[in-house]
């Protein structure tokens, strides 16, 4: 996967009429959790999938949020961070007949392997199905630096290092300064 990476203004948050939070991957799946609400945001919890009675969302270590919101009448969706594989989160973005095509922007809120480890493979299965403006907002370079504890008398990273560039477009990713909030 190919990134260019450029400098992008701290920017102020939008303000939206409604916001819905859709749970992709997380450590735990209850089908029978009960909604919560709020005047502004709705959580939608996935229980019942048409089309998939005899499926159920997978879980891991990890999480990843599909965000829609409106504002003056128009639609935007943006994935939150994205779980720890990409098998899972793949999995669940299907069951739930998403489109890839109507992501306006992917967003990394941190650098830890449980929200940016399926972001590869994710971009990689869909990427001819995006937009070719797509943006990936992440809060710096130093998101996609490995962290480990080295364990004594052990290789911090083995074989896992790699920089290998993939055929697919580049994304775009600015890396805003902190964001300003009115």
């Amino acid at each position: 996967m190919s990134i260019e990476v450029t400098k992008a203004a701290a920017f102020a948050a939008p303000i939206v009429d409604s916001l819905s939070v859709r749970l992709l991957v997380d450590s735990v799946y209850d089908r029978f959790i009960a909604d919560a609400s709020h005047p502004m945001v709705k959580i939608e919890h996935v229980r019942h999938i048409d089309g998939h009675e005899r499926s159920t969302f997978a879980g891991e270590w990890g999480l990843s949020l599909h965000l829609e919101s409106v504002q003056a009448g128009g639609k935007s969706r943006y994935l939150l961070d994205f779980g720890y594989t990409p098998e899972v989160l793949i999995r669940n973005f299907e069951l739930l007949d998403l489109d890839p095509g109507r992501i306006d922007g992917l967003i990394l809120s941190h650098g830890h392997r449980d929200h940016y480890g399926g972001l590869e493979g994710f971009v990689t299965h869909y990427r001819a199905r995006m937009r070719a403006d797509l943006r990936l907002f992440a809060g710096g370079e130093a998101n996609f630096r490995e962290k480990w504890i080295k364990r004594r008398g052990a290789d911090p990273c083995p074989g896992v290092c790699s920089t290998a560039r993939r055929s697919s477009p580049p994304l775009s990713a600015p890396c805003a300064a902190t964001p300003r909030t009115r």
